[in-house]
């Protein structure tokens, strides 16, 4: 039994959801949801490919179980809040930088009823 939940343990990746996220109202739940899949892909691509990250809507969409199109909504609302950024390159697909939701927080671009200990 033991090793049984080993390896389930090993298999599983989780995904973090900052509180200061989880409070913001401005974004949907897709968009959180999405958001905590780019950061954790993110720090990969950081330490394996010198912090490029780069991935098809379609990829995001399978892997957070939602439409290509409410990916690209996600993407959007993320990015006017500064959240993330993103470079689109003459083939159509983007690389992106996702941001620290601390710091977006603290450079006053979106309003939440918490403190700095809350944050992480």
């Amino acid at each position: 039994m033991q090793k049984e939940q080993e390896n389930h343990s090993k298999d599983t990746t989780w995904l973090r959801l900052p509180l200061v996220l989880l409070q913001q109202k401005e974004l949907s739940l897709s968009a959180k949801v999405i958001y905590s899949y780019m950061l954790q892909r993110f720090m990969f691509f950081v330490k394996a490919q010198e912090g490029v990250y780069f991935e098809s809507q379609e990829t995001i969409a399978a892997s957070c179980g939602v439409s290509r199109k409410t990916v690209n909504e996600s993407i959007q609302s993320l990015a006017a809040l500064g959240y993330i950024s993103y470079t689109k390159n003459n083939k159509g697909t983007c690389s992106y930088v996702v941001k620290d939701t601390f710091k977006v927080y603290k450079a006053g671009k979106v309003s939440l009823p918490c403190t700095e200990e809350d944050a992480f």
